[in-house]
């Protein structure tokens, strides 16, 4: 969609020209017309304009003028000039410029004119693929790769998965330092406590500082990168290069990590404490390493200040509590699961259904069936997610389904009646955000009709008619498209056609008056519209019909 001016100081020709390019389906623009150069430059000062139409000769500012105004503005819109005159020499000497696209009589046809605004969006469309903008995008990626690649590592070790080809690109794409290919041992870390008299902004410098320390000495072994998690939380991941020693580094680790404690607690003053994940793992198991490694952090043996610890689960196979050890696994695996359910609520209020029953068939598949904490840990934190749901878009299920036993995890005798529970009430949510939807759109539709109907005399323009709605005109253009199967432009020109028929065979109007209450300010390009249409003049067609005065 493109922003197009016209501007002349003869309203017969901006209007004829306007309807002219309203009457044209295949150009999708945004019209907008100036009676003279003030008022064009008043609109250029309010709105971005990919193309302006304008005369030559004017009173006040010539086009040529108005040209160079634009270009101090706009250096990339496009310049149309019209006139009625053989200007062609003096605007040549005028105006030495690659955005003025064409030179168009006024007495030229119609085809000639939509023809140069064709041109000037095939060489908008070219101009927005150049190098220079290809260059400042490249600029701007890079500048964000820190922050895309804490995203990208919040949302591994939260448990987003992809095939090894997507987790190759996305590190090439990303820049990584760690390597896509080998195993990942993951480290997790909190701040112990802050002073009284932190506000947020120093805390923030004080994690950027804390992973600097991290950096500086573990880059030195090896690969490395991290993130911060929130409430104080982090993440830090290790490749260890060779001489890292035996257990895949981990004891190695263990003492770099304690130089780093002392290193924040004497130059910074932070407190920090931080737990080792119990073995290397591949990165599609990252997540469960570092739930494990943050379980120990917060509710095991790190619950003091400035531990420096190593998650033994590993360990307990040696000592004969294999089954104990498998069971824990499985938690940890389930619980790396349920941090992904701000995923499974995006996906429900996305409307994505099949992707959100799958993740929610691969979370359920990991909840042990003996143990009564986990499953209410996991029905509470669903739950919840399903509570905040209904509640942000008001959906009254109190009819369709039992919402007590929402939050009351005794009411269910099992747990597959639970995992029963929560598909048919995802089922019923996705199904009523649908309707909602649906009925949504049709409501905007039908207001939009309505009000065509009532103002077809007026200004219709997409603009217009995007601020009747509040929409977005190129979003409601779409919308329009794909929820009637026609454009709003050609609805608006029927609309006014047959309208117009009735009062050719009901009135005595005479056909400019009927051009004007259609909302045609031009009689001619009203006749010209008409004949395209129904294969006569509106006075033809009032004829034939046997009308009489």
């Amino acid at each position: 969609m493109y922003r197009l001016l016209i501007v002349d100081d003869e309203p017969y020709v901006v209007d004829g020209l306007y309807d002219l390019f309203q009457e044209t389906p295949e150009l999708e623009v945004d019209l907008h017309r100036a009676y003279n150069a003030f008022e064009a430059l008043d609109k250029m000062g309010r709105h971005k304009f990919d193309i302006v139409l304008t005369d030559v000769r004017m009173p006040g500012m010539s086009g040529v003028e108005l040209h160079h105004r634009i270009k101090e503005r706009w250096a990339h819109c496009k310049i149309i000039f019209l006139t009625g005159y053989d200007d062609f020499g003096y605007i040549q000497q005028t105006v030495r410029n690659g955005d003025v696209v064409d030179y168009i009589l006024k007495t030229e046809e119609d085809d000639v004119v939509l023809h140069a605004v064709k041109r000037a969006v095939a060489e908008i469309d070219a101009s927005r693929a150049n190098e220079d903008y290809v260059a400042k995008a490249k600029q701007s990626y890079k500048e964000a790769l820190p922050l895309l690649r804490k995203g990208f590592l919040q949302r591994l070790l939260h448990g987003e998965r992809g095939s090894d080809g997507w987790r190759r690109k996305k590190f090439a794409e990303l820049e990584m330092c760690l390597s896509p290919h080998d195993p990942v041992i993951v480290i997790a870390g909190r701040v112990d406590r802050w002073s009284e008299s932190f506000e947020e902004k120093d805390k923030e410098l004080l994690l950027y500082a804390v992973f600097n320390i991290a950096e500086e000495q573990l880059s030195k072994h090896g690969r490395f990168g991290g993130t911060e998690l929130g409430n104080s939380q982090f993440a830090w991941l290790c490749q260890p290069g060779a001489g890292a020693g035996d257990s895949g580094g981990r004891r190695y680790l263990l003492g770099i990590l304690e130089s780093i404690q002392s290193v924040c607690s004497e130059l910074l003053k932070v407190s920090i404490s931080l737990a080792i994940a119990s073995r290397e793992a591949q990165w599609e198991a990252c997540a469960a390493g570092y739930s494990s490694a943050r379980d120990e952090l917060l509710f095991g043996k790190g619950r003091g200040l400035e531990m420096a610890l190593i998650d033994q689960s590993q360990f307990e196979e040696g000592v004969g509590r294999a089954e104990e050890a498998k069971q824990r696994a499985l938690t940890r695996k389930l619980r790396a699961h349920i941090h992904r359910i701000g995923q499974l609520e995006a996906y429900l209020e996305q409307g994505m259904k099949d992707e959100f029953f799958i993740l929610l068939d691969e979370t359920i598949e990991m909840v042990p069936s003996g143990d009564r904490f986990v499953q209410a840990e996991f029905f509470l934190t669903l739950g919840a997610m399903f509570a905040a749901c209904l509640n942000r878009t008001e959906s009254d299920m109190t009819d369709r389904v039992d919402l007590d036993k929402l939050t009351h995890f005794q009411a269910h005798a099992s747990w597959r009646e639970i995992e029963a529970y929560f598909k048919r009430l995802a089922g019923l949510v996705f199904e009523t955000l649908s309707a909602d939807s649906a009925d949504w759109n049709r409501q905007v539709i039908e207001r939009l009709q309505r009000y065509i109907e009532d103002h077809m005399e007026g200004d219709l323009t997409l603009g217009r008619l995007a601020e009747v709605v509040h929409l977005n005109p190129f979003y409601l253009s779409r919308l329009y498209k794909q929820r009637t199967g026609t454009t709003l432009s050609d609805h608006v020109t029927s609309v006014r056609m047959n309208a117009a028929r009735r009062l050719l065979l009901e009135s005595n109007l005479k056909i400019h008056e009927i051009a004007s209450r259609v909302g045609y300010e031009n009689s001619t390009y009203f006749t010209r519209v008409f004949k395209k249409l129904y294969k006569s003049s509106p006075q033809e067609y009032r004829d034939q019909s046997g009308y009489k005065a």
